[in-house]
């Protein structure tokens, strides 16, 4: 502490001693008046900090993990989902508080599982609502067919009032239902190959909420699946499928399926979000489940 703030708290302490004498203000009190005028007189001259990248790189550090770097070093991108070392890495990008994107892992999962025909015939009569993504409107009395059937068939797609078809998603889908015990398969399937398991699997070391006792109330830590139409119109960009939201802990998200439906070609075909990136188009449908981690 400087002597300019020693000073300044020193002369705030005896002139709250005197009020003190005055008033007979509680302790307390006199602590939230000290806190108060501390940050209210604070110099706001430190500059904004902004992420740098990490200061060396992976291939220095003396891990021997596959990888390139986007967004001016920036985004870390891991080539490998099953290199052991990908957590060190992954540690060095966290502590500065950047994202790390993993490719590759779809080769690893098992396809069939996760096709639009596995799920409709699955879970098909299951009654689950639907969101029409241009509104934010609720639509109840659906069935999870209902959505499979139009997520690759956009003339089987539910339609709105204009008779236009809706770009719709799954709401909460599976329900409040343990995904583990609703979808076994699928749960090992992705448990099994999920990137960086020391921190995204439920029992992961190095996650947080594996080391809680037992008497602790634990986060939910999924997983949770994501399910949505893709972007038919340009004009859609303006709504997305998701919105602008903060997560209240971290999250894992797997891409495990991107489809292109059925008379798409009349529509626009839009370019890639960013040109340096293998992003999927917005005119394609997508699903991922998502774990978290405390």
């Amino acid at each position: 502490m400087s002597s300019n703030s020693s000073g300044f708290l020193r002369n705030l302490l005896n002139s709250s001693s005197i009020k003190q004498e005055n008033s007979e203000k509680s302790t307390p009190k006199l602590l939230d008046d000290i806190f108060a005028s501390l940050v209210q007189t604070k110099p706001m001259t430190e500059p904004i900090r902004r992420p740098q990248g990490l200061a060396v790189q992976p291939s220095l550090m003396g891990f021997n993990t596959p990888h390139y770097w986007l967004c001016d070093n920036r985004l870390l991108c891991l080539q490998d989902p099953s290199n052991k070392s990908n957590w060190n890495v992954f540690r060095e990008c966290w502590k500065q508080g950047q994202p790390v994107m993993v490719s590759g892992i779809h080769n690893k999962l098992n396809r069939e599982l996760w096709r639009p025909e596995s799920f409709r015939i699955e879970f098909g009569e299951q009654e689950a609502d639907l969101v029409n993504c241009r509104t934010n409107d609720i639509i109840t009395g659906a069935t999870v067919g209902d959505f499979w059937d139009g997520f690759e068939d956009i003339s089987k797609r539910l339609k709105n009032d204009q008779g236009e078809p809706m770009v719709l998603k799954l709401k909460d889908w599976p329900p409040g239902d343990d995904f583990r015990d609703m979808m076994p398969s699928w749960f090992d399937d992705l448990m099994n190959n999920i990137p960086l398991p020391e921190y995204t699997r439920r029992e992961g070391k190095l996650n947080l909420a594996s080391r809680l006792p037992t008497y602790f109330v634990r986060p939910d830590l999924g997983p949770k699946m994501y399910n949505a139409y893709g972007l038919i119109t340009p004009e859609d960009r303006k709504y997305g499928t998701t919105n602008l939201h903060l997560d209240v802990s971290d999250a894992a998200n797997v891409m495990v399926y991107v489809g292109i439906p059925k008379d798409e070609g009349d529509q626009e075909q839009d370019e890639p979000l960013f040109s340096t990136m293998p992003l999927k188009k917005d005119s394609k449908n997508t699903k991922h489940p998502e774990t978290r981690r405390a």
